[in-house]
């Protein structure tokens, strides 16, 4: 074990730098390792071993065994934010500033820039050490790159969607005046400093019915997740890691689809702008959300509407009065199991709180006549009563998307408002599979 002199805390031997505060640790060589510790830096001055290319503290290069440093490259201090780029960049790597070109470089500026490089270098290290861990978004910092580590070095392009740090879902309040946002906003992915048209919205819907936060979709294709996608909810447990996928056709038309998750996707069906009319049709297997009710609609197949009454050697079976059903709802469990089975035998059914075939006192979130399930010609069919909270169906693949659609994603209550007058644009390629 091997003590910080920064911080005090106790690190492994083979620690190079604090576990506790990200100082660099100061390491005593080994009688064995006295002849492999051959290169000095030229930029810093820490000492290295025979077989490292770059330097372990400020990533310099350094200059082969046997020989003397090689020539340092020069470094172009930021105006805006003061730190130190290589040269070859257009761009700041640290605030995405514009940088002078090489016409507007004088050999002494340059001078000055190569001997501040590891103020800067032990800058970043101490800003490292206040960094919060996983959920905030970090700044790439100067390439470092050793035979020994197997870390990949962070470049100025963008990073990876599915390997980049996760971050909260991006909420903000949007100014109608205001076309577009900047792409940093939008997590990883959106260039740093690049503006972009807002395709369309999410907006939260509170409790209260009142709009909260306002989530910017300004992809044609929007991953949204607990832990993956362009929209996050960190704090939400039951969304999965990527829940569901936005998209924009080339015709300009939005759908949405569930990425084979848990607890699937709900669209709300009182609303004639947020399905088509097929979709008050209930399939087989359909899952709807009433309140705080979770029901599964299932046909029932002829040999169990056709029960007739029982006997045994002549005498009839004492028992409640057979009523021909024709299909059934299951209610799902928070435990994963079905719990009530109610069996459906009128023509038509009225579910609600206080009044109806199937009443659900203990539901808050229920309205007193809250859902008709009717039959006709075969086909069944759900009726929003004009209730408080809504009726919502899970969908099925993809589903179209339109102006006012209320979407259930895990605990979130959303109301998507695309953006008017948008021309058709190419369907992105970006993501992968949802499974």
């Amino acid at each position: 074990m091997s003590q910080c002199t920064s911080c005090g805390q106790e690190n492994a031997a083979t620690s190079r730098f604090c576990q506790a505060c990200g100082a660099p640790m100061a390491r005593q060589a080994s009688p064995s390792e006295d002849v492999a510790i051959q290169r000095v830096c030229g930029s810093c001055g820490a000492s290295n071993l025979a077989a490292l290319k770059f330097c372990n503290a400020c990533g310099s290069p350094l200059g082969m065994p046997g020989q003397g440093p090689v020539d340092q490259p020069t470094y172009i201090a930021c105006a805006a934010c003061g730190t130190n780029t290589a040269a070859g960049f257009s761009f700041c790597q640290h605030c995405g500033a514009a940088l002078p070109g090489p016409a507007e470089l004088r050999s002494s500026d340059a001078a000055d820039t190569i001997g501040e490089l590891p103020r800067a270098v032990s800058q970043v290290s101490a800003k490292s050490a206040t960094l919060p861990p996983a959920e905030e978004p970090l700044l790439a910092e100067e390439p470092q790159s050793t035979e020994e580590s197997d870390d990949t070095a962070l470049t100025d392009q963008p990073l990876d969607e599915d390997t980049a740090p996760i971050q909260p879902a991006m909420a903000i309040e949007l100014n109608p005046a205001q076309p577009a946002v900047g792409g940093d906003t939008m997590g990883p992915g959106a260039r740093r400093g690049s503006v972009q048209p807002v395709l369309a919205r999410f907006i939260s819907v509170r409790r209260d019915g009142s709009d909260g936060e306002v989530h910017v979709i300004d992809e044609q294709q929007t991953d949204l997740g607990r832990t993956s996608g362009l929209l996050r909810f960190p704090d939400d447990p039951y969304l999965s890691e990527r829940h569901c996928r936005i998209s924009l056709s080339a015709e300009g038309s939005w759908s949405i689809e569930d990425l084979c998750t848990l607890n699937g996707v709900f669209i709300r069906i009182d609303d004639p702008n947020a399905l088509e009319a097929e979709g008050h049709k209930l399939v087989d297997g359909d899952v709807l959300l009433i309140g705080k009710q979770v029901l599964r609609f299932c046909w029932l197949g002829e040999h169990e509407r056709e029960i007739t009454p029982a006997s045994e050697n002549g005498v009839m079976l004492f028992g409640s009065p057979l009523r021909k059903p024709w299909a059934r709802l299951l209610q799902l469990s928070v435990a994963g199991v079905t719990r009530d089975v109610y069996h459906l035998y009128r023509p038509r059914l009225t579910l609600g709180r206080e009044d109806g075939d199937l009443v659900f006192p203990d539901d808050e979130f229920m309205s007193r006549r809250h859902l008709m399930i009717s039959l006709d010609g075969g086909q069944a069919r759900i009726e929003d009563l004009g209730s408080s909270n809504g009726t919502f169906v899970r969908i099925r693949g993809k589903t179209p998307l339109l102006a006012g659609a209320m979407v259930r994603v895990g605990d979130q209550l959303l109301r998507f408002e695309p953006q008017q007058g948008l021309p058709a644009g190419t369907p992105s390629t970006r993501g992968g599979s949802g499974c």
